[in-house]
């Protein structure tokens, strides 16, 4: 079923809902960023939508028959199947849990928040761990793929059409971060002997194969010693640190050796279970022996209550969803992305998320405002604990952002446009041609609105007083001392940015930059007024009464012959490369009249490119919802 990227937005309303593990729910505008696994095709099913699940729903109410459901069971809108992978291997699904993920077929695992690389020179960018689970039958074919994003696992399966077959299921675990799984089933239904050959590609064992894995050129990795010959761990610091002065982290692996054969006798059917642990010095002292701790321990559990505890998990979090009637293609999108999303965030691991998750080193692994901005509102309202970690991330680099505007003689808290593991800005310097780092600098407003977002869907006072206000009246505070009145007009200016359209490079008065700041710098003397009653010393010296004044007189760029917005100061209809002047509606939604929302959108869809970034097509039903419904 194929739908075009306007239709299908319009085809939303009145058929995209909420589901709220909270009880919350209802139709509401939410800008979809769809990671669709291409290639895929999904089973045929008899209803389109995600099944409910019981709130009471625990690992108990489990059994085995649920782990590997039968053909009528697979739902069309959360399992993903097909005769063959993808011939791009980049379209190969992710399998992650938040702390370390992988994008399958891929010679990379990734623990989030661990980089190596010095700030913007290197640059600073995910470490490679090679991966352990490039493993293959290659004297069986392989009949069949799937994706089960409501269990989280990947399954391959091979048949030989002589009564031998195998069954390989590959899962990050949800509850245990530390740990993925791969299992191996295999069975032999023939009257005589059957040899399976496999390939494991690892370069830190003897039996790997390094032509498509090699050793990793991130962590010095050593292997260390476990008493166990089917047993192979690795240890070893980061190259090079973020910034001369931040930690060294270690990193600690331990998996299970792959055979190089399985014999089967006539009738035996076998299964083996091959575990992956990580540890790093992010969270224990020797991530060596914590590696090799933890796989002893996980290799003395039940195979079937791990992935019992697996699959419990990830439909608790399915609870919380967006369930859509009527348009499969358009589930599949949604659900895939959530899929996405929540397999590279956890509420105990806040290393926030980059545009391309964790499974990949895409931009560097580093986050930028898509996780306040595209990311972030709604996921907020389907999981506020997860989507709480996002502004955690935040709030343990104030210093740096702190540092970066002192550095530049101006007040509060000026986030870096790309952030890894310090929080300094780390946005590639290529001789200068990338000038993002120092000029787009509406992130720190997007991040401000963010906080406000959580405290307004979540109505916690403590949390606001506590860690919302840092990073409100931070932003506060950098904005007015960065915008510049005009003597003549009487209105606020910022000079000299960067805007959403990075194709625009330096301007001044970005329409979007300006917006999005008075909204934060409202929103900040908003927090101010509500916590009036708190006493706080750090806050004497604040004033709100300049923050409403700024925000109240900020210079927004209007047409009047028009009647729409220029992009900047200076705009003379160039093309531009994504959605700027768009997002005053969604997901600022600035004030203005139904006319000049609909000119905007209009006009700026004729004027993005073809190839560019979250074009005006993909916002345009969230802003009319607001404008015009």
């Amino acid at each position: 079923m194929g739908v075009e990227p306007r239709d299908a937005m319009r085809s939303l309303k009145g058929c995209l809902e909420v589901r709220s593990g909270r009880g919350g729910g209802g139709v509401v505008p939410l800008l979809l960023v769809a990671f669709v696994l291409a290639g895929w095709c999904g089973v045929a099913a008899s209803s389109t939508h995600l099944k409910e699940v019981e709130a009471s729903l625990d690992a108990s109410s489990l059994d085995a028959s649920s782990l590997t459901p039968s053909l009528h069971e697979l739902n069309a809108c959360n399992v993903f199947a097909a005769g063959q992978e993808p011939p791009d291997p980049n379209n190969m699904p992710v399998v992650g849990n938040g702390y370390a993920a992988t994008l399958l077929a891929s010679n990379a695992t990734f623990i989030n928040g661990v980089y190596s690389g010095l700030k913007g020179s290197t640059p600073s960018h995910r470490a490679r761990i090679p991966s352990t689970l490039l493993v293959n039958l290659t004297n069986i074919p392989l009949t069949a793929v799937a994706l089960d994003v409501e269990r989280a696992t990947y399954t391959r399966r091979y048949e030989n059409g002589e009564h031998v077959s195998a069954r390989q299921v590959i899962y990050a675990h949800r509850v245990h971060r530390s740990l993925m799984v791969m299992e191996l089933h295999t069975s032999n239904d023939g009257g005589s002997p059957s040899t399976l050959q496999l390939s494991w590609a690892y370069p830190y064992s003897a039996a790997g194969n390094r032509s498509s894995n090699g050793p990793s050129l991130d962590i010095h990795f050593e292997e260390v010693p476990t008493g166990n010959p089917s047993l192979v761990a690795t240890a070893g610091p980061i190259v090079q640190t973020e910034t001369p002065s931040s930690s060294q982290v270690q990193v600690g692996v331990c998996t299970t050796s792959v055979p190089s054969s399985i014999s089967l006798a006539p009738g035996e059917r076998r299964s083996m279970f091959f575990l992956t642990t990580f540890s790093t010095s992010l969270e224990e002292e020797d991530p060596a022996a914590s590696a090799i701790a933890l796989h002893d321990r996980f290799s003395r559990s039940s195979p079937t209550a791990l992935r019992l505890s697996h699959v419990a998990a990830w439909r608790r979090l399915w609870r919380s969803g967006i369930e859509v009637r009527g348009n499969v293609t358009v589930a599949q999108s949604v659900n895939s992305s959530l899929y996405e999303i929540i397999s590279s965030v956890r509420d105990d691991w806040p290393f926030g998320i980059s545009p391309g998750g964790i499974a990949t080193n895409a931009y560097n692994g580093h986050v930028f405002w898509d996780m306040e901005t595209w990311i972030y509102p709604s996921f907020m309202l389907l999981h506020p604990i997860l989507a709480h970690q996002f502004l955690d991330y935040r709030l343990e680099r104030i210093p740096a952002a702190q540092q970066k505007a002192s550095l530049h003689a101006l007040n509060g808290t000026m986030f870096p446009w790309e952030s890894a593991f310090t929080g300094v800005e780390c946005t590639p310097w290529d001789g200068g041609k990338n000038t993002e780092g120092e000029l787009e600098l509406h992130i720190v407003a997007d991040i401000a609105i963010a906080a406000f977002q959580f405290y307004r869907a979540t109505g916690d006072r403590t949390w606001l007083i506590n860690n919302g206000s840092k990073l409100l009246f931070g932003a506060a505070e950098f904005w007015s001392s960065r915008v510049e009145l005009n003597s003549t007009s009487g209105l606020y200016s910022i000079l000299s940015v960067q805007p959403p359209d990075e194709s625009a490079g330096c301007v001044n008065n970005s329409v979007y930059t300006n917006a999005a700041v008075a909204t934060a710098l409202f929103m900040a003397a908003e927090t101010k007024s509500i916590l009036n009653d708190t006493h706080n010393p750090e806050w004497a010296s604040l004033d709100e009464e300049r923050w409403i004044e700024i925000a109240s007189n900020m210079y927004i760029p209007f047409d009047e012959a028009t009647m729409l917005h220029p992009e900047y100061d200076g705009y003379n209809g160039e093309n531009i490369n994504q959605a700027d002047v768009a997002l005053l509606q969604y997901p600022l939604q600035y004030p203005m009249s139904k006319t000049v929302a609909t000119n905007d959108l209009s006009y700026y869809e004729e004027k993005t490119r073809k190839n560019g970034y979250f074009t005006g097509t993909l916002v345009e039903w969230p802003c009319m919802s607001h404008y015009c419904f």
